[in-house]
């Protein structure tokens, strides 16, 4: 009997999954001008207070996009939207090649953040669908972790690969920048197409789904869409709340290792005992640590809540380590403490996922998106608040013991377990 070929007819929808997902997650952050486009843009003339409001637009950007796109993430074909998504990101850095001005290097976050917004939320809704569409909705978080993980590899790559290929000018990464997201959406496409069955709603009986990857939602319209992911976080009509508290629990832990990653080169310069080059591998350690954490999400599946608060919280304690002034400690502190927060990202999204019963699943996802973008914002304000009352150290511990009464709070208050959504 003939091999299977990946990828053919013949392979069996679950199958095909399981390489194309992490493939086009790993595309996506394949961006080769990632490390280096700061560099490129002080080149250009930019000052150090403009690049701080080039930051800022792409967050508010990020902010301001992430509801509105996943609720037409909902309504429209999941598979052409993602690819309009790619093309939107792609066209960002092409922005920046042919117009390297204050003006130009906005538009190019702006439409970078426009592209990431369309893609959040949908791509998870998509994958759940599918899995769910042949029986597998179990594997999801053994799925997206995948995807994590590959994505966490791009980016590794991308930042090895980022500064050679910008030896010779930036020409080359940008243009393979724009390339790489337009890659990662052609393998969306050739995931398989199956019906779905119509999901147990209590939302809305007028909102019936035959195929969201072809066309989201069947019935109703934009405001229908939002309503009814509004009234699953709700828990209809007054009901249990599951699914806000997963969603909350996500944001408030989850977004924290997402802002702090931000901050592990300051960290380790602040000690004044390691070159560049060794900042550099330390980092990339810690920024693979949280992607393999990703990959290893699954493991938790069988928590409850209260677990994972306590597992996500009572991780925060390692961030006192950065108070020892070792920057090897510190190191290994923040490696083991991103592994954990990269287990419990994945757990509680497969978590949220189950949780949700509504059709307007994008929907929800990007709630939980823009929740972790104000979140994000906070947290940057009270950082930064504390570094320059005291030092980046000490403002991060704060941060670590603040995220510790977080867990412990989510921890009394829930103890639902996972498996019986």
């Amino acid at each position: 009997m003939a091999a299977t070929v990946p990828g053919s007819p013949t392979q069996s929808p679950v199958k095909r999954l399981a390489w194309l997902w992490p493939a086009q997650a790993f595309l996506d952050d394949l961006i080769l001008i990632y490390p280096v486009y700061a560099i490129m843009m002080q080149e250009a003339g930019i000052s150090g207070v403009e690049l701080s409001g080039l930051f800022i637009v792409w967050s508010l950007a990020a902010l301001l996009f992430e509801i509105p796109s996943g609720v037409i993430g909902d309504r429209l074909n999941r598979k052409l939207y993602i690819g309009f998504g790619a093309l939107v990101s792609g066209s960002g850095y092409l922005v920046w090649l042919f117009w390297p001005t204050l003006p130009g290097f906005a538009l190019g976050f702006v439409l970078w953040s426009l592209g990431g917004a369309i893609r959040s939320g949908t791509l998870e809704a998509l994958l759940f669908d599918c899995l769910k569409a042949q029986g597998q909705a179990a594997r999801f978080s053994r799925y997206y972790g995948r995807g994590v993980a590959a994505s966490g590899a791009g980016v590794v790559l991308a930042m090895a690969l980022g500064g050679l290929a910008a030896t010779e000018g930036y020409t080359l990464p940008l243009l393979l920048s724009a390339l790489a997201p337009a890659a990662s959406s052609l393998l969306i496409f050739a995931i398989p197409a199956f019906a779905i069955p119509a999901p147990d709603s209590k939302v809305s009986t007028a909102l019936q789904e035959a195929d969201p990857q072809e066309t989201g939602v069947e019935a109703g319209g934009l405001s229908a869409t939002f309503r009814a992911a509004l009234e699953d976080m709700r828990g209809h009509s007054g009901g249990d709340r599951h699914l806000l508290r997963i969603a909350t629990m996500g944001v408030f832990l989850v977004g924290v290792p997402q802002v702090l990653d931000e901050y592990v080169g300051l960290l380790l310069d602040e000690t004044g005992n390691l070159t560049l080059a060794e900042i550099g591998v330390l980092y990339g350690i810690s920024a693979g640590a949280f992607a393999l954490g990703g990959g290893l999400g699954h493991r938790l599946d069988g928590f409850s809540l209260r677990q994972l608060a306590v597992t996500g919280g009572g991780a925060h304690i390692l961030l006192a380590a950065v108070l020892t002034g070792s920057p090897y400690l510190m190191s290994l502190a923040l490696t083991i403490y991103f592994l954990v927060l990269g287990a419990v990202s994945v757990a509680l999204t497969s978590a949220l996922q189950h949780a949700i019963t509504s059709t307007a699943r994008a929907t929800v996802m990007s709630l939980m998106s823009a929740g972790l973008e104000a979140w994000g914002v906070v947290l940057y304000l009270l950082i930064g608040v504390l570094a320059d009352l005291l030092d980046w150290h000490s403002a991060v511990t704060w941060i670590g013991l603040l995220s510790v009464f977080i867990g412990a709070a989510f921890a009394a208050r829930t103890s639902l377990n996972i498996r019986n959504l």
